[in-house]
């Protein structure tokens, strides 16, 4: 379990964290597509499988998953890589951090508590994911328009939503004072991490 400034206090079956309502930390990265003045025009979108227990058949972000005991938000980030996505270490490396957004919701399991730490990685034209271990039925690549609205309606998990949204705001595709940046602006913990090397 952990606190808000995100130490280790104790230990227990993350698929009971809801339950209790304790913080846990998740690590998304929002995969899209620039045009020549590196503007993204596109991003990656992923349908949850039918078969997963938590959000079956929702959408999500290219990569998403929760940080395990014994790794940071930037290790897991490097593992969900090739099992959700299929990209190689060389690809994920260049994910570059956004923020942290601290998630405080009711869901009919409990309370969910993450801290989410927001990557962005910028994929090459005709770059298609590739999921390897069946949690994803399908990645498709969205004008970014179209994903902030699936968002908006609420197509999206609660997390991957907030993911998208804050990439939009970093980004100057939803601007600074939309009352939608305004209120990702109150949830926002601080700057995600990164492996040194990527800086």
């Amino acid at each position: 379990m952990w606190d808000d400034q995100e130490l280790s206090h104790a230990t227990i079956e993350r698929a009971a964290s809801r339950f209790w309502g304790t913080l846990t930390l998740g690590a998304h990265c929002n995969g899209y597509v620039a045009d020549a003045l590196s503007r993204p025009t596109h991003l990656w979108v992923a349908q949850r499988s039918l078969n997963k227990p938590t959000d079956p058949g929702m959408l999500d972000n290219l990569i998403g998953g929760g940080v395990p005991l014994g790794q940071s938000p930037w290790e897991a980030l490097q593992r969900e890589a090739f099992e959700e996505a299929g990209l190689a270490p060389d690809e994920i490396a260049l994910a570059t951090p956004g923020r942290v957004v601290a998630l405080h919701c009711d869901i009919p399991e409990g309370l969910q508590r993450e801290h989410l730490h927001v990557y962005d990685l910028r994929l090459p034209a005709g770059r298609a994911p590739q999921n390897q271990d069946g949690e994803v039925a399908w990645h498709q690549c969205w004008p970014v328009a179209e994903a902030l609205a699936a968002a908006a309606e609420g197509r999206f998990t609660t997390d991957a939503a907030l993911a998208t949204l804050d990439f939009a705001v970093r980004h100057g595709v939803v601007a600074a004072h939309d009352p939608l940046a305004v209120a990702l602006e109150a949830l926002v913990a601080g700057a995600a991490s990164g492996a040194p090397a990527a800086r």
